[in-house]
């Protein structure tokens, strides 16, 4: 009885959650059709304002607007935390911004912000110079600066990444294949990967097709994400509903009780 007990809470818990991993399934159905349908330019439906790039931007703003739904979740039982809410807010924010920056590619070398930098640290051209090697672009190194803030803010609120099982291991799922995309964009240098095919032999089209799915796949999971954080925290605000009201009506049955054995002493 224990054993067909716990089965069937497995059985509703993947039931529960199933609708997390759909964002994925629709990510890698839309980078196939955009690989394939761009023949011998695989890469060409992932340029801006393509629809690789425009979905990728309707999966960031979904996630702005799933994170802001977390951030109203208010618990009957137990108070809410400051941090609870400062985190979620935080997350809907950046979400919010990374839409704008994929459409319009702020933090590209040729975006606002990467020239800002080249201006005020008076640099010429579009990477990074030391001792005659080009390291990194400009744009590569907003991007960068902007992962570690993220992180930074993801460590200073982890208690609140894994306070919930169910959706940590997606989180992490999504940094795996970020980091992925990110290692492939920050290596491609004068049309090759610098690291992986320094002689130029793989077409470098092949390399951004493959860097764009990644991020669309791990876009894709930081939804699911936030959309298994969503699911858990309304069941467990269903629950203590349940249970709050399980509450009430028992203190009325107590209370109607007492004048009844009152009356029936006198």
């Amino acid at each position: 009885m224990i054993i067909a007990s716990h089965s069937q809470n497995r059985n509703y818990d993947v039931l529960m959650f199933a609708p997390s991993f759909v964002p994925l399934a629709i990510a890698a159905v839309i980078c196939l059709v955009c690989a394939f349908a761009g023949g011998g330019m695989p890469a060409k439906f992932f340029d801006e304002w393509q629809p690789a790039t425009v979905y990728n931007a309707v999966q960031l703003l979904l996630c702005s607007i799933v994170a802001a739904a977390i951030t109203c979740i208010r618990p009957i039982a137990s108070s809410v935390k400051r941090s609870t809410v400062v985190f979620w807010s935080i997350v809907s924010v950046v979400c919010a911004f990374c839409v704008i920056d994929e459409l319009y590619q702020l933090h590209e070398s040729y975006g606002p912000i990467a020239g800002a930098l080249a201006q005020y640290f008076h640099m010429s051209g579009k990477f990074i110079v030391v001792d005659g090697r080009e390291l990194l672009s400009i744009g590569d190194f907003v991007e960068a600066l902007f992962f570690c803030l993220i992180a930074s803010i993801g460590w200073i609120f982890r208690k609140e990444v894994l306070a919930h099982p169910s959706a940590a291991w997606m989180f992490g799922l999504a940094s795996l294949f970020i980091l992925s995309s990110v290692f492939l964009d920050f290596g491609m240098m004068h049309e090759r990967h610098a690291w992986l095919d320094p002689s130029g032999v793989i077409s470098p089209a092949i390399f951004k097709t493959v860097e764009e799915s990644l991020k669309l796949g791990g876009i894709a999971m930081v939804l699911g994400a936030l959309m298994s954080t969503l699911l858990e925290k309304r069941q467990r605000q269903s629950v203590e509903k349940m249970l709050s009201s399980l509450h009430c009506s028992e203190a009325d049955q107590s209370e109607s009780a007492a004048p009844a054995k009152a009356k029936s002493l006198v």
